[in-house]
């Protein structure tokens, strides 16, 4: 029995071998959970993540959950640059209705070009508001009170995990930083634009592009086997899924295998590929 299970542990590794091969790469995974302080939309609110060298050297945006209220995040825009609407280099959602759910966010050690960043001491930073700032137009008195935090994190060859600052503002709680030089990342084999169908990753969303139009839908396992996410797509060649939402379903390190499939006969499109969602 025993012999038979390592063959077929043997025989799916293998498998998934045909698919991809792993490299290796930098990434720190950031997570806050925040509270109300009463302000004048509670508890819709208004939060972003970045990552900054200390004296405020700006080098990538994480996270921007604020459609149309930015100018909420005083501390973001100064040391952005006052980014402007369609200008954001990192995962992008809606201003959030409250605070119930903790935010996470991955990033690739890399710059808003692409580029990665060298070995030093960075900054993790958090802002939230509860748009008082957005009546300061109307009221040239009002005082701007959000929330602002940040840690200080050492990127080296050595795994580690490191405390935010929670204690000067209590609004923010679990702030924290884990960061591994050497997180394996699944690299298909394939090139996506010639087989069947391909993945896009973009703004926190995964897009999936037919090379045919046909009614086609979409199941998402973590390298498991459990299936976190199923979709449809009736009229178009593409379908957008979010990739944020994937990634907090499974325990794939951010890898997860897509099966696409013909919805009129249920018979698989392509292969079953492996789509790392880390942009």
């Amino acid at each position: 029995m025993l012999q038979k299970k390592m063959r077929r542990n043997r025989a799916c590794c293998i498998a998934l071998l045909l698919l991809f091969t792993l490299s290796f790469s930098k990434k720190m995974e950031v997570t806050v959970k925040t509270k109300s302080y009463g302000g004048i939309t509670a508890p819709r609110h208004t939060a972003s993540i970045w990552i900054q060298q200390p004296g405020n050297k700006y080098v990538k945006t994480l996270g921007l959950w604020s459609y149309g209220y930015n100018f909420c995040l005083m501390n973001w825009r100064t040391v952005t640059g006052l980014l402007i609407d369609g200008e954001y280099d990192g995962e992008t959602g809606a201003t959030l209705a409250d605070h119930t759910k903790a935010l996470k966010v991955v990033w690739d050690c890399k710059d808003t070009n692409g580029v990665a960043v060298p070995n030093g001491t960075y900054e993790f930073c958090v802002e939230m508001a509860e748009s008082e700032y957005y009546w300061k137009i109307h009221d040239p008195n009002e005082v701007y009170i959000g929330r602002y935090s940040k840690g200080t994190i050492v990127i080296d060859d050595e795994k580690k995990e490191v405390l935010g600052d929670t204690i000067s503002d209590t609004c923010f709680s679990g702030f924290k930083a884990s960061y591994d030089p050497n997180t394996a990342i699944a690299v298909p084999q394939v090139k996506h634009k010639q087989s069947a169908w391909y993945a896009e990753i973009s703004y926190g969303l995964v897009t999936l592009t037919l090379q045919k139009q046909v009614p086609f839908g979409v199941d998402v396992f973590d390298l498991k086997g459990k299936k976190v996410w199923t979709a449809e797509s009736i009229t178009t060649q593409k379908l957008s899924l979010p990739s944020s939402e994937i990634g907090t379903r499974g325990s794939s390190s951010g890898v997860y295998l897509f099966k696409v499939y013909n919805l009129t006969d249920s018979k698989q499109i392509g292969s079953v590929r492996p789509v790392s969602l880390l942009k």
